[in-house]
C-alpha cells in the first residue's frame, strides 16, 4: 500500500515583528513640533510619506480642531524624520454646519505660485447670510483670486502658508468682500503643494501675527454695497446733526426772558 504523505504547514511570518517605529517632526515654519510615529520595515521606504495632523496640537486652541495639516517625510537620520508642508484641508462636518437654507456658498479654486516659484493649489470658500446673486458671486470670486496672488508674490512661501492655515488671509478676504455682500464667514478651506517637497524653503517663524499686513485689492462696486455705504454715511451723519442740537447754542439759551411793561389801550368813550 502506497502511504499519503501529509502536506507541510507552511510558517506564516508576522511582519509588523520586522517593523520598526519612526519618529516624525514637522518643519522649521511650524516650531519643528512633533508630530507622530510611523511603522516601516526598512528606512528607505519612508520618504514621500504623507502623514497628517490637526492644527490643534500645535496651537491647543479648540477653533482649530477643524484643520488637517498633512506633511510629506523627506529625510530619514537614525529614528528621526523630518518633513515638509505638503497641504491643509477642513473637515467636512465643520463645512456642512456652515452651509444653511436661504444662504450661498461661494468656491473658488485657484493655481498660485509663490515669489519663491512655490506652485500651490488652493480652495476657499465663502458662506453668505442670504442669497447672493450671480455677479455678487463673481466679483467674490475675483477678490479671493487678487487677495491670494497679491500675498504669494509679496511673502515668502512659509509666511504664507501661515497666513493660509492660521485665517489671516481668509480674514483679509472677509474684510474685503463683506462689502459686497454680508457675509457669515470665509474659509482658505484647503491648499495643497504641487512642488516637490524637497525644492520647498523653510524658515523659523516666531510671531507673524504682527507683521502681516492686508491688502487692498481694486473691487468692482455694485448698486447694494453702493447703497449700504450711503446708509452708513447718512447715519453717522444724522447721528452727529443729533450731538449738535442737543449742545445749547448760546450762553443765554437757559435764561427765562423777563416780562416786558404793560402799554395803556386808549378809552374809546373819551374820543
Amino acid at each position: 500500500m502506497s502511504k499519503v504523505k501529509g502536506k507541510r504547514s507552511k510558517r506564516q511570518v508576522d511582519t509588523w515583528k520586522t517593523k520598526e517605529w519612526y519618529d516624525v517632526y514637522a518643519p522649521k515654519m511650524f516650531q519643528e513640533n512633533y508630530i507622530g510615529q510611523i511603522p516601516s520595515s526598512t528606512p528607505d521606504t519612508l520618504p514621500t510619506r504623507i502623514i497628517e495632523t490637526i492644527l490643534y496640537f500645535f496651537t491647543d486652541r479648540m477653533e482649530d480642531i477643524s484643520t488637517k495639516l498633512r506633511f510629506k517625510v523627506t529625510s530619514v537620520t537614525g529614528t528621526k524624520c523630518t518633513s515638509q508642508f505638503y497641504g491643509h484641508d477642513t473637515t467636512r462636518d465643520y463645512i456642512r454646519s456652515m452651509v444653511r437654507r436661504g444662504s450661498s456658498r461661494v468656491d473658488g479654486i485657484f493655481a498660485i505660485t509663490t515669489g519663491d516659484g512655490v506652485k500651490m493649489r488652493i480652495s476657499v470658500s465663502i458662506f453668505t447670510n442670504g442669497r447672493a446673486k450671480a455677479s455678487q458671486q463673481t466679483t467674490m470670486r475675483k477678490i479671493m483670486h487678487d487677495v491670494l496672488v497679491e500675498h504669494a508674490n509679496a511673502e515668502p512661501f512659509p509666511r504664507f502658508v501661515h497666513g493660509l492655515v492660521f485665517g489671516r488671509i481668509g480674514r483679509n478676504i472677509n474684510n474685503i468682500a463683506k462689502e459686497i455682500y454680508t457675509i457669515r464667514e470665509c474659509k482658505v478651506r484647503k491648499s495643497k503643494v504641487l512642488s516637490p517637497a524637497e525644492d520647498l524653503p523653510d524658515a523659523n517663524l516666531a510671531d507673524t501675527e504682527a507683521d502681516f499686513q492686508e491688502v487692498l485689492p481694486s473691487v468692482k462696486k455694485h448698486r447694494k454695497s453702493i447703497l449700504k455705504k450711503l446708509v452708513k454715511e447718512a447715519k453717522e451723519a444724522a447721528e452727529e446733526m443729533g450731538e449738535d442740537l442737543d449742545e445749547p447754542k448760546s450762553k443765554d439759551a437757559g435764561k427765562e426772558e423777563e416780562p416786558g411793561e404793560d402799554i395803556p389801550m386808549p378809552d374809546p368813550e373819551n374820543e
